[in-house]
């Protein structure tokens, strides 16, 4: 029973650090995508702003 437990824990912790990868390649996406909206919008304002 006790290497059962210990297996579910190990599994466990790994789903865990998968979904923090997860969700770090997620922020790092909408960062990036962000980034580039505020080029767009910069340079759209600048364009309208001539």
């Amino acid at each position: 029973m006790n290497t059962l437990n210990t297996t579910v824990e190990t599994s466990n912790a790994t789903h865990a650090s998968e979904r923090r990868v997860t969700a770090l390649l997620l922020v790092r996406r909408l960062n990036a995508f962000l980034a580039k909206m505020g080029q767009a919008l910069n340079l759209s304002s600048a364009v309208y702003l001539k």
